[in-house]
């Protein structure tokens, strides 16, 4: 199979998001070279072992979903470094106060359980 040209949507230490130019069947194992800016700006480049899991159609183009099956020590010490401490997660909003607290009942194996 001749490489797919694309770029990395989004990258967590456990998979790949892409946008590829042409499909990819599920299940397939597939190399992807991700350009990553390291500490100092510096680009370097990481190969990553994926498992294709999603694919779909957008547009010109197909967005796939993958897991990260294998890499070098090197290279998955950079996407975490790349994850957590150069492209650092967005802090999720401040809890918000319940004033009134509803009973709320759920079903499990035909037995009513209610929480308040």
């Amino acid at each position: 199979m001749p490489p797919l040209i694309g770029r990395a949507r989004d990258l967590c230490p456990s998979g790949v998001g892409l946008q590829l130019s042409a499909p990819i069947a599920l299940g397939t194992h597939a190399t992807a070279t991700v350009q990553l800016p390291g500490f100092g700006g510096e680009t370097v480049p990481v190969s990553l072992d994926l498992t294709i899991q999603s694919c779909r159609r957008e547009g010109q183009t197909w967005v796939v979903g993958s897991r990260i099956t294998g890499a070098t020590e090197q290279d998955s010490r950079r996407v975490v470094e790349y994850c957590y401490v150069v492209c650092p997660p967005v802090a999720l909003p401040a809890p918000v106060a319940v004033t009134e607290q509803l009973p709320v009942t759920t079903s499990v194996l035909g037995a009513e359980l209610a929480s308040a």
